[in-house]
């Protein structure tokens, strides 16, 4: 932490990153946590740690619930070891077989910049196509970045409800929960299904929320009645 801060020596942030390492691998959650910082400002060694992290996280859980995914996550695990470039052509040569767990790693990558720059476009591509293949994960991210006001997110669970089948639950289940982006998105899906009466139920509970999208489509409908 020292040569993290600068605490009576120059900031050193990678000589920071092996003292953490190694404190977090003893177990110290505090350095687990640095460790995460230094990987989004692409520290050399912060950056490979996390990614052997997620890889064996992902990798325990394909193994223990027998999902099928145990070889593309070994393979995963392998090419965190050779390094962030050849992880990354091997998440994206996963993820183009269908490995939806891929998919998802490669937006949180491109998402939170580790490893690559920075990239929201690609990062919303890759999560969208991870929800359309069931991944829970991706889907609540998109959730999430929709509640912050990302357009783009928004277009995506559009998408997502009118050619996932799966999704529809999901949606309506947050909606009637009182998520006003799932009560939005819920009334479009609807509308786009010629159910008017029970899109302009959810557009209704969205508006009370504050959407001015869904008042703006809840109006529409009214007076077009």
């Amino acid at each position: 932490k020292i040569y993290y801060i600068g605490q009576g020596v120059e900031i050193d942030k990678e000589s920071s990153t092996k003292y953490f390492i190694k404190a977090a691998e003893s177990g110290c959650l505090d350095s687990k946590g640095y460790l995460h910082e230094l990987a989004k400002e692409s520290i050399p060694g912060a950056v490979e740690w996390c990614l052997m992290e997620k890889a064996k996280e992902q990798y325990s859980e394909a193994e223990r619930y027998r999902r099928g995914d145990n070889r593309a996550f070994l393979l995963y695990l392998k090419s965190a070891r050779a390094g962030y470039a050849e992880a990354i052509n091997r998440l994206k040569e996963l993820a183009n077989n269908g490995n939806h767990k891929a998919k998802f790693e490669l937006g949180e990558m491109y998402h939170n910049g580790i490893g690559v720059n920075r990239n929201e476009g690609e990062a919303m591509r890759w999560y969208g196509s991870a929800a359309k293949h069931g991944n829970a994960e991706a889907f609540n991210i998109i959730m999430q970045l929709a509640e912050n006001g990302c357009n783009e997110a928004i277009e995506i669970l559009k998408n997502l409800a009118r050619k996932v089948p799966s999704v529809d639950q999901p949606l309506r289940i947050l909606a009637d929960q009182g998520n006003v982006i799932a009560q939005y998105v819920y009334g479009w899906l609807l509308e786009s299904l010629n159910r008017n009466e029970d899109a302009k139920k959810y557009y209704f509970k969205a508006m009370l929320l504050g959407h001015s999208d869904a008042k703006e489509a809840y109006r529409r409908l009214k007076y077009n009645e």
